[in-house]
């Protein structure tokens, strides 16, 4: 009986053992990264946008030039500080405080749990900001360029009868 499986054809002149090797690589690069890498690059990446945010003085509202400074300043501070101020000291504190409440006198899996909560705090709060952002800022900005359209681009004819 014949299979209908046909391998794909193999135009690499290197050996089989050095393919596999970087199949291994490219399936185990993934993982690695989002265990070790991600969650220290989000915490660094934080800590960049807050020292560029003190140097350009965001949070200032005499520094912004819309049309609602409240609104824009209540973006800023909440979409663009408070999630990076919130990954900063979550790993600042989170370790200390894991630490003195005796994290390493717990049993193993407490343990585990306890550093899984302060380790990907970085990847779980960013994911908080893009959901926030997807669900509130971009619904508002809609309506804002819905809102200065002129009325003259809506269909307001009425075809129906008014009765009294």
């Amino acid at each position: 009986m014949e299979s209908s499986f046909t391998a794909p054809e193999n135009n690499d002149n290197r050996p089989f053992s050095k393919q596999l090797v970087d199949a291994l690589i490219q399936v185990f690069y993934p993982i690695f990264y989002f265990l070790f890498l991600l969650p220290y690059g989000l915490w660094k990446n934080a800590i960049v946008r807050m020292s560029n945010q003190k140097q350009s003085h965001a949070l200032d509202v005499t520094n912004i030039k819309s049309e609602w400074p409240f609104l824009s300043w209540l973006k800023r501070f909440v979409f663009e500080f408070l999630f990076d101020a919130l990954i900063v000291i979550w790993w600042l504190i989170g370790f200390i405080l894991f630490a003195i409440n005796g994290g390493f006198k717990a049993e193993f899996i407490g343990i585990l749990i306890g550093l899984y909560g302060v380790y990907f705090a970085p990847i779980t709060i960013s994911i908080m900001r893009d959901c926030a952002t997807l669900f509130v800022i971009l619904p508002i900005r809609w309506l804002i360029s819905f809102l200065r359209r002129p009325a003259k681009t809506y269909d307001l004819t009425h075809v129906g009868k008014i009765e009294r």
